[in-house]
Order: C-alpha cells, then structure tokens, then sequence
C-alpha cells in the first residue's frame, strides 16, 4: 500500500474508477440509457432543470445575467446568477438541448465524481507521495455520503472538486509565504463558483490555518516567519475574496430584501447517539430536510483516521489539534446556533449541513496521512477494540439508524469485520503479500461506497425522462404559437401563463414573461405582493395556478393563457387546440406601460386585510379615479356545520370535529343573482387540511402548500342556489373569513378600453434593455408600468432619465408631458460599477505585485 507508482497511472485510476462505480449505480437505477429514470428529483427537478435551460437562452438568446421576466413579475438576477450559474459544471449542460438535460446532469455527475477524487489525490500526492494506498482515499472522496446523497446540488460541484486543491495550497501557503498562487486562486474561484458555499469554505481554511500552524508551531517560531505566514494568508484570502467584487457585490445588494429564514435558537439538531451510525454505509433513509450530517466516507477510511488518532509516530500535538478539528465541527454541526453562522446566519431549507463534507475531507486526509507511517507495532490492538465497537454499536442502535432498515446492516457488519481481518493482516504481512491485502482492502472500500450510494439512490423518486421530454414537447408547441402569433402581429411586451405546471419555474424552462416561480433568491416584498393579488404565495414562491380574475390577468399583461381544458373561466378566445393543452387569448389586456390617476401612488397592498378583491377594486378605482364595481360580494345565504363545533378566536373561527372518527363539512350556502363570473378566497391564519367543494364536485385541497388562493366557483344561472363545501381532513380547521365575490366582466373590459392605449408600445431587445414608444393622455399623465419597482432600472423618456415613483406599494411608475414620447429603460444592477471598480483596484495590484516581485527575483 505505500509502494510508490506512477503518478500518471493513478490520476487516471481515481478517475475513472469513481465513474466507472457511478455508472454501474445508474444502470442499477434504471437511469438513462439504462431506463427512463433520470437524476432529476427534489432541487433539480423543480429548480435546477428550468434554471439550466433559461441559462441556455442567456448564452445562445436575448437574455443576460442582469435581469429575467421569468421570474415572477420580472426581477434582478445578480444574486440569482451568483448562487445558481457560476459553476463550471454548468458549462457541460450547454452541450445539451434542453429535452436532453437531464441526461446533462447525470454526465455531471459522472464527471464531478472522477474529478473530485482526481484533485484528491493530487493532494496526497503532493503531501505524502504518490503511493498506491492513495486511490483508497480519493475515490471516498469521489463517493463520499455527502456527494451522493446531495447529487441534486449541482451548484455545489464546483467547489467540491476545488476543495482539496484549496487545501493543498493552503499547505503550500504555510511551508512558504510566497507559495500562495494556488490557494489564491482556487479561493478566488470557490467564491466565485458559489458564494453561499465559498462562504463555508472560507471559515474552513481558517480554522484549518489555525490548526497548522499550531502544529508547526516550534518551526514557525524559529525559522522567525510566523508573521510572514500570517500576513499571508490574510491578505491572500482578503485579495482572493476582494476580486470577486464584481460578482459579490451587485449579488450581496440584489439579495437584500430576500426571503429571510433568520434562526439562531440554541438548541441541539439531532441525537448524539444516532451520530456515530453516519459513518455507516446505507445510513441514509430519506430525510434530506431534517437528517443528519452526511460524513460518510468509507468504514475502512474511518479505521485508518482512528488508528492515524492513536500512533505515535506522529506528535501528541498533531493528533490533538486535528482531533480538537474534528470534534468543534461535529459541534458546530450538532449546535443549531454555530450551524447556522456556517449557512452565512440563516436556517437552511432542507440540506441543513451543507459542510458536512469537510469531516469527511479530514477523515480521509488523516487516514491517507497513516498509511504513510504506520505504527504497526501497536496496531492490533486498536484494531481489534475498532472493530468490536463498530459492530457493538450496530447491534445497539441497529432499530435507529438506517442500516439496519435493510440488508444493507449486514453488509456493514461483514464489510467491518474483514476490514479487521485485513487490517490485522496487514500488521503481520510481508512486502510480498501487501500488494494482495491492500487490493482486497481497496475491494472492501469500493464495495462500501458503492452499496452506500446505490442505497441512498433508491431514497429517491427518480423523474421519468419520456415524461419530461413529453410535456416540453406538447406544452412547448402551444408557446411556441402563442410566440409566433405575437410576433406576427407585433404586439410588444406580454406575459403568459398556464393552469397547470411541471414546475413552478416553466416560464423559465420555456423562455416567457410568466407570474411563478421558486428559487432562494427572490425578494420578499413582490412575493407578498402577488399573493395579496389572491395567487399562491407560500412564503419561498408564488404560482398563477388554475384562475384568477380576469381584471388581474390584463392589470398584469397576462396575454395568453395555456389551459388543459378547453375553456377559462373568463371566457378567453381559444386560439389553438391539443389533447389537454389549449391556447387562450386575452385580447384586452393592458400594455407593459398604460396611464393612470397619482391614486395609485397612496395604495398600500398590505391594507385591505387579506380581501385580493378588495385590493384589486382599489387599484381599479385608482387607474381612473372613478368607482367601477367591478366585484361586489355574492350573498352567503347561511353556513352549515356537519360533525363540527365552532369557536371564536382572535384569528378567526375555529371548528373542530366532533366525532373524530366521521367526516366533517363546513358548507356555504349562496343565492346565485347574477349571470357573472363567481369567485371564492378563504383567508386562514396557516396553512391546513382541507378540500373544496362545489357542489358534489371536488376541486383539490385548500389552504395547502400548492393551492391557498383565489378559484373559480364556476359559471351559475341567476336563481341557483350554490353550495360551497370544505370538508376538514384533520382533527379542527381554523377560517379568518369566506371571501365570495362577482366580478362584472363588462365592466372591466370598459376599464381596459379606457386605460389601455394601442400606441402604448414597448419591446424587449434584452432582458435588461427595453424600448418603445408611449402616448400620454392630458388628464393622466402618471404612467405605470407592470413591473416591479427596482431603482436599478433607469427610464429615459425621449433620452432624459426620468424619476421613478411607486405604484400600489410594488410596481414603477414615472410622470411624463401628455403626448407620443420614446421611452428606453436599462437595467443597471446595484453595486456593478463599485464591485467592478474593486476587482480591478485589486486586479492591478496583484499584477504590480506580480511584476516587482518578479524583477527583483531576476536581478537576484
């Protein structure tokens, strides 16, 4: 095992060999082309797919890394771009169309795995040698827990694969100041790549810093460049970290206002005992939200960082240090508090120790560190109690951990009890048989690490590739017509959207103007907004689900609507017809820009007490300064309890069942007047257990994590009665009121008509830049625009920029003279120009550096 060999041969082992093993996983997993499974589950089917294809319209499109319309109403991307398109495993994805990215993702993986053992062993052998034994270590770092069970964390990759070239020039870093290229530039890049991730990796390398140089503690006092190393690294890590101002900047200054998940409570993230089991292979069960810091590397790395832990041929003071390393971050880990410092002061939603990896990284360091000198002397001993501990524990706590769930236990007591054996082996053995033990251990490592990640896989519910490409296929030709259509008759800006989704990122996937989405960085405030309009807004996205009010849909320039029925219920024009895909047209929709009264410049959307109809008659009223009823309330006849008891609460009303072992209704009874379209929205303090009824029809859940908002009650003929039934599927259910209203659709076409101009015309030619023309009436000379208000946007109107106001709480808006006027906006992120103003202050200096520092060590 510590023979040495040719390092070029084991680059390529470690490799191809984690490739090899992952391929092998795939084809067990029925993954393309062994099946029609795909990776795709959790993040990157509902996030990072989508993300991937608008990436593709950016570099080959219209689009730019400064701002999307395909998020929500529109919005900033610095942040966006920052935390999900940096990483350079992205660039493979482009290679691929977007029917084929899932398969994108799995050569991701496959590449990501063999890079990361890769650059593994690039740090052994720069710090140990180029010995066999190596390959044991890089391919668990290739494989370890944390890379199989957060496969679908693409983003992450990157800095993966740079972390062990961090470290080595760390080290390089430590034995000479001057030597710190190689950490400058893999920290530069780990920032870059990710920041939420480089962040992480930053608070490592400085407690990795102080762990060294507490080991080398004599030697840096007497060679007298303690300081020199200090100085260093400060200022290697500030430039590292300075240079990427112009991405983190415009990024830090786009996030403000994002959703925020502050929780610094003290108190314990999970059991002590259960902890020790993730070393284990198969200790995952499913629980990536709520489980427990994935650490696994292999049983016989761990034996090998035990036994590095208990020779004595390495320094009290090394082993201490390192091991004080290891314990303060399992602390960290198990302390919620510094759990939370580590994910940059906010609680992370699922995933919740994405460092966990760097426990792993130490373990196989240090064990790769025992192989080079190990103290054979005393190793049967400590092989022996190893053992026996990790089989006690396995018996012990074989109902707690996941293990012990499946076959997979005994397949870690076999595993543990031959890596004994060998271990044992190898302390007796000759050189002649250690190239034999050190195969059948590697066998045993390979063995462990592919039982692991074959076993977390089928935690997963893998998306099916044929269904995927099938709903691009079909969903994509009905967009590509609503496209073609506004081309054709040159209609300017538009937003579409759809009653049914794949994702609550589609608009992205397809490249619209859409009202959905989800990712981690949007801003709180537009969120709120549009849920306040009566969609879905569960507090992380919002989502146009399956209705809403047709004023709402031309207020917002929501032009096209795709339906899987063959009506809407606004009665919309059907422009083109599939099986469960139809294209509707809303002809009286309102341009991107249209004037109004300054009353909507005192509209607060928070003030209407959660009634979306309420707040939509005031931005109605506001647009013309007139009363036009377009919703008034439909007559509630009575309510009417079935198996329920009814209380009063300071949120609303509590109803609880009475016999918990029958069904329980909560029925409202409406007098049907008129022939106009009819609309509910039930307002709750939190989200329930509930389903609609209209009349014996069920409709779906209500007050859930995807459907909390306005629905259609359908079409009634005046003299009907209607009964609107919620029937509580757990124990009580609490409603703040039953919003019931009519909206005259008369009425909002001749508001439409009224306000909206066909002169009024706006086109994108990017993302960030549009332009167009405006005609300005004498008596209202506000115009607003439907977009959210962002002072990164600059409005020029006939070439001077013009001050921006805002518009019902959320959206621009600008005065102008009455009259035709050109009009171009240019969106200019935040901080861009400092941040590029820094990166090339520091940019300049590194170079100056670079070049004194050079013409001195000629003339020496």
């Amino acid at each position: 095992m510590t023979k040495k060999i040719d390092k070029r041969v084991l680059y390529v082992s470690s490799f191809l060999i984690p490739v090899l093993l992952y391929t092998i996983i795939f084809a067990l997993h029925g993954i393309y082309p062994f099946g029609d499974n795909t990776v795709m589950t959790g993040d990157m089917h509902y996030q990072f797919i989508d993300y991937l294809s608008y990436l593709k319209t950016i570099v080959f499109g219209n689009n730019d890394f400064f701002y999307s319309f395909s998020k929500n109403m529109g919005g900033g991307m610095s942040g966006f771009t920052a935390y999900y398109y940096l990483s350079p495993v992205n660039l493979i994805t482009l290679l691929f169309s977007s029917k084929w990215l899932p398969v994108a993702e799995s050569v991701v993986i496959l590449l990501t795995a063999g890079m990361m053992s890769l650059t593994f062993i690039i740090l052994l052998n720069n710090e140990y040698g180029n010995y066999a034994g190596n390959l044991i270590f890089s391919v668990g770092y290739g494989m370890i827990g944390f890379f199989a069970t957060y496969f679908q964390l693409t983003i992450y990759f990157g800095n993966l694969i740079l972390f062990p070239l961090i470290i080595l020039g760390l080290l390089n870093l430590i034995k000479d100041p001057k030597n710190n290229k190689l950490y400058f530039v893999t920290l530069f890049l780990a920032i870059l790549f990710n920041y939420y991730s480089g962040f992480m990796i930053c608070i490592f390398c400085t407690l990795f810093f102080i762990s060294r140089c507490l080991i080398e503690k004599e030697s840096l006092l007497t060679e007298k460049r303690i300081i020199s190393v200090i100085r260093s690294f400060v200022l290697t890590s500030a430039a590292a970290g300075l240079l990427t101002a112009f991405s983190l900047v415009p990024a830090v200054l786009s996030l403000s206002g994002e959703k925020n998940n502050l929780a610094v409570g003290f108190f314990r993230t999970f059991s002590v005992s259960q902890f020790p089991g993730q070393f284990l292979s198969g200790s995952f069960i499913g629980n990536v939200s709520t489980g427990l810091p994935n650490v696994f590397c292999g049983e016989a790395a761990v034996i090998f960082f035990v036994l590095y832990l208990l020779n004595r041929r390495y320094s009290k003071r090394e082993r201490l240090v390192y091991a004080v390393l290891f314990l303060f971050l399992i602390i960290n880990m198990y302390i919620n508090t510094l759990n939370v410092v580590w994910h940059g002061l906010n609680q992370p939603i699922g995933f919740p120790f994405r460092y966990s990896y760097m426990l792993s990284f130490i373990m196989l360091f240090l064990g790769a560190r025992e192989l080079v000198n190990p103290d054979k002397e005393r190793i049967l001993i400590p092989v022996t109690v190893i053992t026996a501990c990790f089989a006690g524990y396995l018996f012990i706590e074989r109902g707690k951990i996941g293990s012990a769930s499946s076959q997979m236990l005994y397949i870690n007591m076999i595993i543990i009890l031959l890596c004994g054996m060998l271990f044992i082996a190898w302390n007796f053995a000759k050189d002649r048989h250690m190239m034999l033990i050190f195969c059948m251990i590697m066998s045993l490592q390979l063995l462990d690490l592919t039982g692991n990640s074959w076993s977390v896989f089928k935690y997963f519910k893998l998306a099916s590739l044929n269904e995927y490409q099938t709903y691009l296929d079909k969903t994509g030709r009905q967009i590509n017509a609503a496209k073609e259509k506004a081309a054709e008759e040159n209609v300017g800006f538009y937003r579409l959207e759809k009653y049914y989704r794949r994702t609550n990122n589609d608009a992205m996937q397809f490249d619209y103007a859409g009202l959905s989405h989800f990712s981690s960085s949007e801003k709180k405030d537009k969120i709120n907004f549009i849920g306040k309009l009566g969609f879905r807004n569960n507090g992380n996205w919002t989502f146009y689900n399956e209705a809403t009010t047709k004023f709402i849909d031309c207020f917002l320039g929501v032009r096209y609507i795709l339906s899987q029925h063959d009506f809407t219920y606004n009665h919309y024009d059907l422009v083109k017809a599939e099986k469960s895909c139809y294209l509707f047209e809303n002809k009286e929709v309102l341009p991107l820009a249209f004037s109004s009264t300054d009353k909507i410049l005192d509209i607060n959307y928070n003030a209407y007490n959660n009634d979306p109809f309420a707040l939509q008659e005031a931005i109605a009223s506001a647009l013309n300064g007139k009363t036009n009823d377009l919703f008034h309330m439909a007559e509630v006849e009575n309510v009417e309890l079935d198996n329920l008891s009814e209380e009063k609460t300071d949120t609303g009303i509590k109803y609880k069942k009475v016999d918990e072992s029958k069904e329980a209704w909560v029925t409202w009874m409406i007098n049907v007047t008129e022939d106009s379209n009819l609309f509910g929205y039930f307002d709750a303090p939190e989200t329930q257990e509930a389903e609609l009824f209209i009349d014996e029809t069920d409709t779906g859940d209500y007050f859930s994590t995807y459907r909390w908002n306005i629905v259609s009650l359908d079409d009634h003929t005046p003299g009907e009665k209607l009964r609107i039934r919620m029937r509580v599927d757990d124990k009580s259910i609490e409603i703040t009121k039953a919003l019931f209203y009519y909206e005259e659709l008369e009425h909002t076409d001749r508001l439409m008509n009224e306000i909206g101009s066909s002169d009024n015309h706006i086109e994108k030619i990017t993302s960030s830049h549009l332009r167009g023309k405006i005609t300005v009436p004498e008596d209202k000379k506000l115009m607003v625009m439907s977009l959210p208000y962002d002072t990164s946007w600059k409005i020029y109107v006939d070439g001077k920029e013009t001050e921006m106001k805002r518009a019902a709480g959320m959206l621009i808006s600008f005065y102008s003279g009455s009259g035709e006027h050109s009009i171009e906006m240019k969106y200019i992120p935040k901080g861009m120009t400092v941040g590029n103003i820094i990166s090339v202050v520091v940019l300049v200096i590194l170079t100056y550096h670079m070049l004194w520092f050079g013409r001195k060590s000629k003339k020496i």
